[in-house]
């Protein structure tokens, strides 16, 4: 996890240092950047890691196992594909994700933020984070009357500083549902994730 960390924090900066210069001070840093990256994610075991900002390409090839990952920015988002399976997360998307199951709903007054799938084992999961311009005990009785047809295996709300939090799971024998909403200072925010079973 603090290679993920690590990895995470280095590509925020060098995006950073990159966007900071123009012509061809840009290139000298988006190269000087780009080798940076690639010695410290290796001098963390990560393995051998291959960084190129232009296609949107980053390679990392496992030191021990030499599994292979494939990370590809790109406007839309970020695709992640290695052995034990595939991501793709898309920032700022207005989208459910691609292959999202048509019989899980999604309450049509949320604002998606955040939307992402990642798949392992032939399974699929399926994330959104989305805003919600109401309150949230309206969009969890919307949630729980929608899943009322399926097995309900916890439903909780508790009191928080400052708001509500709501969270319950339903399950059928396909899918898993996590619906999660808090309610702070006027703010309605929802996290849904489904995993394939």
């Amino acid at each position: 996890m603090r290679k993920i960390g690590i990895f995470v924090l280095l590509v925020a900066v060098s995006v950073f240092a990159v966007f900071s210069f123009t012509g061809c001070a840009e290139k000298m840093a988006e190269k000087m950047v780009e080798k940076a990256m690639e010695k410290a994610i290796e001098e963390e075991g990560s393995g051998e890691v291959d960084i190129d900002f232009d296609s949107g390409e980053i390679t990392i090839e496992g030191e021990e196992d030499g599994e292979e990952v494939n990370i590809n920015i790109s406007e839309e988002g970020m695709t992640i594909e290695g052995e034990d399976g595939d991501a793709e997360f898309s920032m700022g998307g207005t989208e459910l994700p691609d292959g999202w199951p048509s019989e899980i709903p999604v309450n049509p007054d949320l604002s998606i933020i955040f939307s992402g799938k990642d798949s392992a084992n032939d399974k699929t999961n399926y994330t959104i984070s989305a805003m919600y311009d109401g309150n949230g005990k309206e969009l969890f009785s919307w949630y729980t009357s929608e899943f009322s047809n399926w097995n309900e295996d916890y439903n909780t709300v508790m009191d928080s500083e400052g708001g509500k939090n709501y969270s319950a799971q339903f399950s059928n024998n396909d899918y898993d549902v996590t619906i999660i909403i808090q309610e702070a200072e006027g703010e309605v925010s929802l996290v849904q994730g489904v995993a394939e079973k």
